[in-house]
């Protein structure tokens, strides 16, 4: 069997946790499908501390079992490393 740890492709489906950032956590409507939630590195914008809140309010949904996606991106994010290290912190968190 092949499980999907990471797909945009909001299709449900048994063997796959779908990626989901805060401001679409209202996806999250299918009782057998389990998501990630997070802000990408390329995300990080003027609303990623509403976008963390969000992440924070939804995360204990028993459907979501990652956080994520997340990280640095040096080469893609307009975001400054600093702000990037707070979103990445954050998440941790």
């Amino acid at each position: 069997m092949i499980l999907d740890i990471h797909s945009h492709n909001k299709i449900a489906g048994k063997h796959k946790i779908v990626n989901l950032s805060p401001e679409n956590y209202i996806a999250i409507d299918k009782p057998n499908q389990f998501y990630s939630i997070g802000v990408h590195p390329w995300n990080i914008d003027h609303d990623a501390d509403k976008m963390l809140d969000i992440l924070v309010s939804v995360a204990h949904h028993e459907n979501i079992i990652a956080i994520g996606e997340t990280g640095i991106d040096l080469v893609k994010s307009s975001a400054p490393l600093f702000r990037q290290l707070i979103v990445f912190k954050r998440h941790i968190e």
